[in-house]
């Protein structure tokens, strides 16, 4: 019990809301729940940049055109929801 006790204590907590934002609740696609949850639990590394002398391109728009967010997945730590 004691390992048990420490290993829960030095984890985190997140929550992955199972909703009809995130899924079709009346017919769920049940391979993209698992991926979902799979990405929660071994989430992707995030690539460290370096300080590079080069300047990054710029972003231009030009009128009438739209951009899109991607989807709030909900995934969320337990700290960030209380």
């Amino acid at each position: 019990w004691v390992e048990l006790i420490q290993r829960i204590q030095k984890g985190t907590i997140k929550s992955l809301p199972v909703t009809n934002t995130v899924v079709n609740v009346a017919h769920p696609d049940f391979a993209k729940i698992r991926d979902l949850v799979q990405a929660a639990i071994h989430p992707q590394p995030t690539p460290t940049t370096s300080p590079s002398t080069t300047p990054s391109p710029t972003k231009t728009t030009t009128p009438g055109s739209t951009t899109t967010t991607p989807p709030n997945d909900g995934l969320t730590t337990l700290a960030a929801s209380c």
